[in-house]
Parts: C-alpha cells; structure tokens; sequence
C-alpha cells in the first residue's frame, strides 16, 4: 500500500515511485527527463536503491509546470533552467549546507509616466528610408499570395497532372 501525499512530501528521501505519485506523473517519464536534466541525477546508496532528496522533487515539479503547463519544449525547459538556477546534481544535494535561494524573479514592470499633450501630428508624415522599397515588396508578395489561392481553389482539369497516390495503405472514409 502506498502511503498517501501528506506522508510523502514530508519526507527527506523520495524514491522515484514516490516523486511520480505526488506529481501524478508516470516513472518513464520522470526517468526520461532524468536523462534530459543531469541536475537531477540521484543520490545512488548501492546498485539498486536511488534516493531524490526535496531539491529534486522542486526541480521535477518545476519542469512539469514548465512542460505541461507553460507548454516549454524540453529544449526551451532546459534554457529557461538554465537561465534562471543551475540546481543542484547527486552529489550536490547530499552534501549538507545552507538551502538553495529561490530563483530570482523578473522585475515587475515599471509604470511610464503619462506624457503631455503631444504637438499635432504633421498631415503628411515622411516615411523612413526604404519603406517604400518595404511596401512594393508586401504588395508584391501578397499579390503573389492571391495567385496561388486562385490556383489552388479552381478545381482540376484535364490534362493538369496529378499529384502521385499517398504512401501507405487508403482506408475508406
């Protein structure tokens, strides 16, 4: 029988059984992202028994916050880690010592100050240098865009060619 969540987060060690319960994550997938993030290599007491400490746990709970709900790419998890606190590997976490700081928050925002009356605007305002070239491009390129959509809409005619069978066998629909 497995005890429940309030029995486990109180404890010092967690074995990776423990971490995939009260994260509701399955073990694969916490021994996957092992591999991924070596900061988060276990504490190895014999062949066959790893220990995660409390850091690990955060650590893992960080990344499933950051995978599945901020939708992170392992790579973009692993940057944003990796920016923020580089966090503790095995043998890290067993040494004794003062606790890890949280990560640094961003700074909030600054509020602008409100600006005075601005001078009215000049009826014909000058366009910075190449903007033109800019706008005959987008015109140019949408314009491009309406022909293929022409193409693409009108339906196939004889003699056009084909594209080739899918690969793979057809179900019927």
């Amino acid at each position: 029988m497995r005890p429940d969540n309030k029995t486990l987060a109180s404890q010092v060690f967690f074995k990776l059984g423990d971490i995939a319960a009260l994260l509701d994550i399955e073990e694969y997938v916490l021994r996957y992202w092992r591999t991924k993030f070596p900061e988060i290599e276990p504490i190895k007491l014999n062949q066959n028994r790893n220990l995660y400490t409390a850091e690990h746990l955060e650590r893992f709970r960080e990344l499933k916050r950051l995978l599945y709900d901020e939708r992170y790419t392992l790579a973009g998890a692993r940057k944003y880690l990796d920016k923020t606190d580089p966090g503790p590997t095995g043998a890290e976490a067993a040494a004794p010592g003062p606790p890890r700081a949280p990560a640094p928050k961003p700074p909030a925002p600054v509020p602008k100050a409100p600006k005075a009356a601005a001078p009215a605007p000049d009826p014909q305002p000058e366009a910075p240098a190449g903007a033109g070239l800019k706008k005959e491009f987008i015109q140019e390129l949408s314009q491009e865009l309406r022909e293929i959509r022409e193409i693409l809409s009108r339906p196939l005619e004889r003699g056009d060619p084909v594209p080739p069978p899918p690969k793979g066998p057809i179900t019927p629909r």
